[in-house]
């Protein structure tokens, strides 16, 4: 009789594939993904955790927050990020930044967002993606010796393996509808835990604090100083949140000596160079070079590829601020070590000049007292065996800053009946 209830027991248990296969097919039917993560982990005796808040609105948008804490528990990092189409938002609440950038879509939505921030615990692209947490669960299907319990509304699939000094212990557990709830994977060199909660979607939007500085990629947590003076921290950081801050201007710019007027307000930005110009006010782009006129509706991240179109190259510092990318904070980023390295005079101005230093690479960044603009921006690289592989150097003259711009700065003068032509749909050449 015992052996026949057992025996009846094992007959309704479920096979820990079928646990898996219910963890992959949970999701495959949802439009909304919403769920908290927590992550924690001990490698080699340092412990580490992170939270992750993920929102997906299939397939417009999705929302992903993610806390990183140190071996005291204290947040060391605390981002908010939001992928809208071709538009990427995020918040640093630690450093007080505000990214926006443009960004090419990838295959969908979630595979922009992984290409696009990184650093990311497995756990989160598992959850949110089936064909992901397929992967994820192929290796522990070739196990063997899984034993499956059934604890009210959940499902345990554990194993546990001992040879000599080593040993290593796997435990899933799934809720009342096969989604995945919590995992614990164990060796002798340390452990990895993750725990989930499904609940609503939040607002898939973010709150910006009013102190956050513009940034087209956030800083990264400092490993150790870099500044050798807190005159020189003061300096860059001015410099960062100045370039951050730019509008309103007209303004000479300079790159390997090529040059183009540049005007930017508000979401407009018009350029003018030797033989071509164009303005592109946040909802069409209108060119002219070799005597015609072009024009075209057009989202902000397509005007580049639009303007190589008509063999238009649009130059680095240009593309910079079409695509929301602080080259001073770039700069910055970059460098292993900041001094403070003297001063001199460009276009009339007074700059401190700081010298930035990376792995094969020295930069020059000089920074206008007036108002902590940045000058003139040099970069020499060096290849392994310390011969120079490039030099490059950016300028920028501000003929008028921080005040309206006349209405005519962002008109090209095309003459009245002129009617533009649409833009070709590939190179003119």
């Amino acid at each position: 009789m015992l052996i026949a209830l057992v025996a009846s027991l094992l007959a309704c248990s479920p096979q820990p594939n079928e646990v898996f296969d219910r963890m992959v097919g949970a999701e495959r039917s949802r439009t909304e993904i919403a769920f908290d993560l927590t992550v924690s982990s001990k490698l080699e005796g340092v412990r580490k955790s992170a939270i992750y808040q993920f929102d997906y609105d299939y397939p417009k948008r999705v929302r992903l927050t993610v806390q990183e804490l140190d071996e005291k528990g204290a947040a060391r990092l605390h981002r908010d990020y939001l992928l809208e189409g071709g538009a990427l938002s995020g918040v640093d609440y630690l450093r007080k930044e505000h990214l926006r950038r443009i960004v090419i879509p990838g295959s969908d939505l979630l595979s922009t967002l992984w290409e696009n921030i990184g650093g990311l615990d497995d756990g989160v692209k598992a959850l949110s993606q089936p064909e992901a947490m397929t992967q994820f669960l192929t290796p522990f299907r070739q196990l063997h010796d899984w034993l499956v319990q059934i604890e009210g509304p959940r499902t345990r699939v554990y194993r546990s393996a001992r040879e000599e000094a080593r040993f290593s212990r796997s435990l899933f557990v799934a809720g009342r509808q096969g989604r995945l709830e919590r995992l614990r994977l164990a060796t002798e060199a340390g452990h990895l835990e993750w725990r989930v909660a499904y609940r609503p979607l939040r607002p898939l939007r973010l709150d910006v604090p009013s102190e956050a500085v513009k940034v087209g990629s956030f800083s990264e947590p400092e490993s150790g100083e870099k500044f050798d003076s807190e005159a020189a921290r003061v300096v860059a950081d001015r410099s960062v949140r100045a370039f951050a801050n730019l509008d309103n201007v007209e303004m000479d710019i300079q790159f390997d000596g090529n040059r183009g007027r540049v005007w930017v307000a508000g979401g407009r930005i018009r350029v003018k160079a030797q033989n071509h110009e164009w303005v592109f006010d946040g909802k069409n782009l209108v060119a002219r070079i070799s005597g015609k006129a072009y024009r075209t509706a057009a989202k902000r991240e397509q005007v580049p590829e639009l303007l190589q179109s008509l063999e238009i190259e649009t130059l680095p510092p240009v593309f910079q601020l079409l695509t929301a990318r602080n080259p001073v904070k770039m700069f910055v980023d970059d460098a292993k070590s900041i001094r403070v390295a003297g001063s001199l005079t460009l276009s009339g101005q007074t700059c401190t000049l700081l010298e930035l230093k990376g792995e094969h690479r020295l930069s020059t960044l000089a920074v206008r007292d007036i108002d902590g603009l940045p000058a003139s921006i040099t970069l020499s690289l060096w290849d392994r065996v310390g011969r120079r592989a490039l030099r490059s150097e950016q300028t920028y003259e501000y003929l008028s800053t921080g005040k309206p711009l006349p209405a005519d700065s962002f008109q090209l003068g095309i003459p009245t009946g002129a009617v533009p032509s649409p833009f070709p749909e590939k190179p003119t050449r």
